[in-house]
């Protein structure tokens, strides 16, 4: 069926690897979130807001905060990959450059990795792209769940990390990856560096005796494991470690936590677990001064625990921009008992402002962003949370996720405001309580939007626009580069100097540095002591004296490239700067004259938080969450892009340049004719519609060599019924049965139909041409079609929803 057809059963198993005794993840039954319902999991831009960037330390090791942007989602195309992913395979997510990570000079990155809308249970293991497959695992699931945990992921050569998940040939799912921070490449040798491994290395794994004896871990009990000198973890000069941990086997409910070894149980928790569940979550641990850390459980039930080992923390003092002190855990907030100011059931949709400076360890000034534990507990209804510093709109992204009466946590690493508070987001329905324990902080660092006289972008370091969508960045190469979505704008050619910086002179002059101290470019604006350079919303970097521009890169971005998006605030300008395309924060996606005038608009206001999206397969798309509002209808052009022309047209065009649309063009169409053909009474049940099948084919552009292949799906959809409704599986549970030929839902329809056909679910010729102009758009032909592809290799028919 059409966007969401019936689930396959669940998978026996949802293991991490070197477990493949352990039971399966917990029971859809238990905790999963309705089939369509993606409430717990924000369908959006990646970001919304201003990229509020922490401590952007130049030396390796060093974290740099970012508010959380969205750098994937399968349901949207947002990162390249659009469509259910099949569950045993690997996708690439360019990392480098999008969502406010430099272009280059990283390590790793942090991400909140989620997976919705699986139909079998599974695990998660992120890596760097090119490298081998990492032997751990980040994330598990059951069918139905929706599960997301903090992940530390090395970046592979290509600027990419790769997200490789298990299951069943036959499951499908969807992924969504969220950035919030990076590390800085290098030999890590400072204190509060962290070094990331290129691989996570497994410490402890009760099931098998790896770190621990081969038993269940009893109730209210705990295991203590030597850490430095194993896994990639050095043998001394190590203050805590980033480590995965994971239950399996659980026999009953319950918490636990984890701290170095010797000291006092902390009143805290690092995971929160059900009966019968194989959950997951990521751990900054300080060890004791032999390099042990202990983990602690308080359920009365067994069960086994694992741990993955992701990098380290190197001990000493500092005070060094982008370190990470990790300290004791310490609660700063639980609604519960009052602690941290918010008491009693919280409403559902609401904020809490939590001040972390100077509580729990934390100092009162000098601090980016704290790593927080944060827990949601006896919500009653499904739901979502966002971490982020407070006084900056809420990001486009989600950190915790959760179903009525569960009780889930995860890390998170948060940017602190100007007023030392974080601001925890929640978008459920009934009510909830919060509790968030502090891990660790990290220190600040100099300002990341401007460049006063004096100051300087440092070796691997940039700028950010207020909007987050340039960053102008000193490379580790010596070239200064302006990028906006990893797509160079400008640059001042001087790589090939590594260690350059970029300094704004006391005189007014902006050089390119040597470390040596020679000049190797210059703005050429010296005799001007009071400027200064700021970085706008429109990608230019320019020298101001005051109101007067001195200089400027004169970068233009007016090209929407594949897979990259606009989200609210977000722009493009045509290369003459005479016009520019806007993003609206209320849901319109408009093309303005350089002094403001319309020229035109989807029609789209009314939706705040949409964004657009240049998908692969050539559709240029105005998403609210998960619904197309707006598109091209240009799918089938891959590698198709949007260009503002230098007239203000707003244009897609497809590889080779040529125009595909641009206001006004009546996009593909299927004539009213179409409508009017009635079936072959000559034909059997399925060959009685193929002159339908035949026009609609036509009005879509495609080859009548498509016709065995849509018979094969009337077939195993309607039987040849177009008065078909199936009202049993995931669909009509949700109030939207598939209907027709080829087994339509009603958004899918409302979203792919041609305004020429009409508007009825059930006429043959717009239910076959909604259903078709969807499966290419969605697999980028119709021959592609999984349920196809399965028989081709002789597998058995598999409907959409199982496919995609």
């Amino acid at each position: 069926m059409l966007a969401g057809g019936a689930l396959g059963a669940p998978a026996a198993a949802a293991l991490t690897p070197a477990a493949a005794t352990a039971p399966a993840a917990v029971p859809a039954a238990a905790h999963a979130a309705p089939a369509a319902d993606f409430a717990a999991v924000p369908v959006v831009a990646p970001a919304a807001t201003p990229v509020a960037q922490g401590a952007a330390g130049s030396t390796a090791g060093a974290f740099s905060a970012l508010t959380s942007s969205r750098v994937l989602d399968t349901r949207t195309g947002i990162g390249g990959t659009r469509g259910l992913q099949v569950a045993p395979g690997s996708v690439a997510v360019q990392v480098l450059g999008v969502g406010g990570v430099p272009a280059d000079g990283v390590s790793a990155v942090v991400l909140t990795l989620t997976v919705t809308a699986a139909t079998g249970g599974g695990y998660l293991a992120a890596g760097a792209d090119g490298d081998p497959r990492p032997d751990a695992s980040n994330l598990n699931w059951a069918a139905g769940q929706t599960v997301a945990n903090l992940a530390v992921v090395p970046v592979g050569a290509d600027g990419k990390v790769r997200l490789y998940t298990s299951g069943r040939p036959t499951d499908r799912l969807h992924l969504v990856a969220d950035v919030s921070g990076y590390y800085r490449d290098g030999d890590v040798t400072e204190p509060g560096g962290v070094q990331v491994l290129p691989s996570p290395s497994r410490i402890l794994n009760t099931v098998d005796g790896v770190g621990a004896a081969q038993a269940p871990v009893a109730g209210r009990g705990s295991v203590t494991v030597q850490v430095t000198g194993r896994g990639g973890i050095p043998a001394s000069g190590v203050a805590a470690v980033v480590v995965n941990l994971t239950v399996t086997r659980t026999t009953g409910g319950g918490h636990l936590a984890a701290g170095p070894a010797g000291a006092t149980p902390p009143a805290v928790s690092n995971l929160n677990y059900p009966a019968g569940g194989t959950l997951a979550n990521l751990a900054v641990v300080p060890l004791s001064p032999d390099g042990r850390m202990t983990v602690w459980t308080t359920g009365a039930g067994t069960l086994h625990l694992l741990a993955d080992v992701a990098g380290y923390v190197v001990a000493g003092s500092t005070t060094l921009t982008g370190s990470v002190q990790p300290v004791l855990p310490a609660r700063v907030l639980d609604s519960r008992t009052g602690v941290g100011g918010a008491g009693g059931p919280l409403a559902g949709t609401g904020a809490v402002r939590l001040k972390v400076t100077g509580a729990g360890g934390v100092p009162a000034s000098g601090v980016s962003a704290v790593a927080l534990v944060v827990t949601v507990t006896a919500p009653t209804s499904a739901g979502y949370l966002v971490a982020g510093p407070d006084g900056v709109a809420v990001a486009n992204a989600s950190n915790l996720n959760w179903s009525p009466g569960q009780t889930v946590s995860n890390l998170v690493l948060v940017p602190v405001g100007t007023n030392g508070t974080v601001r925890l987001t929640t978008r459920a329905g009934g009510t909830l309580h919060l509790v968030a324990d502090v891990a660790g902080f990290v220190l600040s660092g100099p300002p990341t939007r401007a460049l006063a006289p004096g100051q300087a972008i440092s070796s691997g370091s940039a700028l950010t626009s207020p909007s987050g969508q340039f960053s102008l960045s000193m490379q580790t190469d010596g070239d200064l580069v302006m990028t906006a979505q990893g797509s160079r704008l400008w640059h001042s050619n001087t790589d090939g100097n590594p260690g350059a910086v970029a300094l704004l002179q006391t005189d007014g002059d902006l050089v390119i540095q040597s470390p040596g101290g020679g000049v190797l470019w210059a703005s050429g604006t010296a005799g001007h002591p009071w400027s200064d350079l700021t970085l706008g919303s429109d990608g230019t970097a320019a020298l101001r004296a005051g109101s007067t521009v001195l200089w400027s890169t004169g970068s233009v971005n007016s090209v929407l490239m594949p897979g990259r998006w606009l989200q609210p605030g977000w722009q493009l300008w045509s290369a003459n700067r005479s016009a520019y395309v806007l993003m609206q924060t209320d849901g319109n996606l408009v093309v303005r004259t350089r002094l403001g005038r319309l020229i035109w608009q989807t029609g789209t206001a009314g939706h705040p938080g949409a964004h657009a999206v240049q998908q692969n397969g050539g559709n240029l798309v105005v998403y609210q969450g998960s619904t197309p509002l707006w598109y091209s209808k240009t799918t089938g052009n891959t590698a198709a892009r949007t260009v503002l022309q230098t007239d203000g047209r707003l244009t897609v065009v497809s590889s080779a340049g040529v125009p595909l649309w641009w206001p006004g063009k009546t996009p593909a169409t299927a004539t009213s004719g179409c409508a009017s053909i009635g079936p072959d009474p000559s034909g059997t049940s399925i060959t009685r519609w193929n002159p339908v099948t035949l026009c609609v084919l036509a009005a879509l552009g495609q080859s009548s060599g498509n016709l065995n292949d849509v018979n094969t799906m009337i077939r195993w959809e309607s039987g040849g019924d177009p008065d078909a409704v199936n009202n049993w599986d995931s669909n009509a549970q949700n109030g939207h049965p598939s209907k027709g030929l080829i087994q339509v839902i009603q958004p899918t329809f409302n979203a792919y139909r041609s305004a020429l056909l009409p508007d009825d679910l059930l006429n043959p010729a717009a239910n076959l041409y909604a259903g078709l102009n969807y499966a290419i758009d969605t697999y980028g032909s119709i021959h592609n079609v999984p349920g196809l592809v399965s028989l081709r290799n002789g597998g058995g028919y598999v409907g959409y929803d199982e496919a995609r």
